[in-house]
Formats: structure tokens, sequence, C-alpha cells
């Protein structure tokens, strides 16, 4: 179904704990709160109530997946960058990426606790240059509420973690719940509160009844701006099926000197950065619903439908309230 109308230096776990900080204490509060139509707050309600059930019915599982970080190689850079000049009218040609890392994770959850088998395999090289610091590594993390542990694999032997430790090492791309909205948005009561909603409405995609939600947020008056699309479905557990989110940003530049020493001002430089999330929703045990696919795709295109990067989650085995053995929510022995 098609819905058109940095490398990371700090891990998305640790960036949205951070995020999660100043969202409770007040500074990721909304300027440009409006109020919503009669009709669209009702909607509203309507789909806060499914995904607060579809959470609370979601207790338990056991998922085996993997994620996988690709790449735009460098000479589909310059096609990318053709086919916006001279294919305008035309539907964009695809564009090839390159998978420059994998990681095979196996999930065991039940309340708050949950236990990680993550075993991560790297490219050395990407386009022909060395990826530094890139190696196979196997992590195990135990987790109860607040409280990590954390082992690692090194020459054949388990070794843990001395307390307290970074909780860098875990990200939040390893927990599958997460990508059920894409892997830096803890939860749509976060998201319609970092980003309200300016309308709420019904539209039909491909046959599907579907909810499309605008949100917007502005920040630093018109210096900084995000507008973001979000379409669910109710017949799927109330599961996204897109996220579009757009971030304009003016920036303003230093003051540039003439020759004869005065000052004169410049044209502010305007950007956009645009990343898209797709989520291919399939039944599960117990009817629930949960994503055997999802793509975050980074500086996207919308022409295109293309981005320079992307990650995608793919499931291989999902189970979804079940009991979970003791021993599978621990170190093994």
């Amino acid at each position: 179904m098609s819905l058109n109308n940095r490398s990371y230096k700090i891990p998305l776990l640790l960036l949205s704990l951070m995020l999660s900080s100043l969202f409770h204490s007040g500074i990721f509060a909304s300027e440009n709160e409006v109020e919503l139509s009669k009709e669209s707050a009702q909607l509203l309600d309507h789909i806060k109530k499914g995904v607060e059930d579809y959470n609370k019915n979601l207790k338990s599982g056991k998922v085996e997946f993997t994620v996988t970080q690709n790449r735009l190689l460098k000479n589909e850079k310059q096609k990318l960058t053709i086919s916006k000049l001279f294919l305008k009218n035309q539907k964009a040609k695809k564009v090839e990426f390159e998978n420059v890392g994998t990681w095979n994770i196996v999930c065991n959850f039940e309340g708050a606790r949950s236990f990680y088998d993550v075993r991560i395999r790297k490219k050395m090289e990407f386009n022909g240059e060395p990826l530094p610091n890139w190696t196979e590594k196997r992590y195990q993390f135990e987790i109860d509420n607040e409280k990590m542990l954390i082992r690692e694999l090194k020459d054949s032997k388990w070794v843990q973690h001395p307390q307290p430790m970074a909780k860098d090492f875990f990200r939040s791309e390893f927990n599958p719940r997460r990508w059920g909205w894409n892997p830096g948005v803890f939860s749509f009561a976060f998201l319609i509160k970092y980003a309200p909603p300016i309308r709420v409405e019904q539209v039909e995609v491909d046959g599907a009844p579907l909810y499309l939600l605008t949100l917007h947020r502005v920040r630093h008056e018109k210096s900084r701006m995000t507008k973001q699309l979000l379409w669910i479905d109710p017949q799927k557990g109330y599961r996204p099926i897109q996220f579009l989110s757009s971030l304009k940003r003016v920036v303003k530049p230093f003051l540039a000197g003439n020759p004869d020493g005065t000052l004169k001002s410049q044209q502010p430089n305007k950007y956009v950065y645009n990343t898209r999330s797709t989520f291919q929703i399939e039944q599960f045990n117990q009817g629930l619903w949960f994503p055997k696919t999802a793509t975050y795709t980074l500086s996207y295109d919308p022409f295109t439908q293309q981005g320079f990067r992307n990650i995608t989650m793919q499931v291989q085995k999902a189970i979804f309230n079940i009991p979970i053995d003791e021993k599978d929510l621990r170190f093994p022995d």
C-alpha cells in the first residue's frame, strides 16, 4: 500500500531518555497548541482508547527479528540528484542501498521484565572505504524495570559489565515494541504531546479506512517548525501504517563584513529534513496485530520516495501473551 498525498553518534535509547526527561520537565511543551474541531477531538479520543486497549492487551511475548542498517551507494546519490532535476514529471528511478550492518535479536518480555540476546554483524568497509570500529559482537541484556545487567561474549567467555555502567550499550531498536511506532518515539501519548494534532480525519487508502492525523509543532517562532502526518489502521489494532515527519529550520548566518569595514546582513538559510516510517502490519496469535516489517528512512525525499539511509526491521518469529519461563528472562547459567 502506497500513501502518497550522522551516522548516529548518540544511541537512540540514550537520546530517548534525554527526550523523556525534557518532556516531563515541560521543556517540550508545545508553543502552538490549537483547539481541535469537535469532530477531530472525538476521533482523537477514539484513537487514544484504541491504542490504550492494545497496549494493555500486549502483556508478554517472544520475538526473533533482525534490524538492518543500509546506506545509499555513492554513485546512487548522483542518480538521485539527476532524477530530481530531469524527471520531475516522471516516477523517479529506484536507487540502490548497501547493507552495512545487521543485528540479530531474540527478545523475551513479560510485564516490566525482558531479556535480549543480540548478535551484531557489521561490514568492515563501505564503498571500498574502511569503517572504523565495526566488528562482530554479541551482547545479552537482562532488564527489570529500570535495572539493566549487561554481559558481552569475549574470546568464548561471557564477561559481565560492572555496575554502574553506561546504558548506551542498549539501543531502542532492540525493543520490538518500539517498532510499533518507530525506534525514536516512546508512545502515541508522547507523540501527540510533543507535536499536538491540529486535524484528525477519516480517509480511505486502497479501499482501507484509516485515520489520518496532522501533527504540528513550532519552536522558536519561525526558526523551527515540524509537521507530521500519521496514518493509523483501526482494523489492525490501531497500529500506524505510515509516519511522515518534515522539519523546517531557518538558520540565521553571521553578519558578513564589507571592504569598508561595515557589516552587511545575509539571507537566512532554510533547511528541510524529512523522515519516513512505513509498517507492514500482520495478525499474530490471539488476535494481536504487530509489525512484520518496518522501515525508518532518514533524509527522505517525497518526490523520489528515497532517502540516503534507512533502518529496516524484519520479524522471523513472534508469539504473544504466553507464559514466559523464569529462565527465559535472565542470563543462562
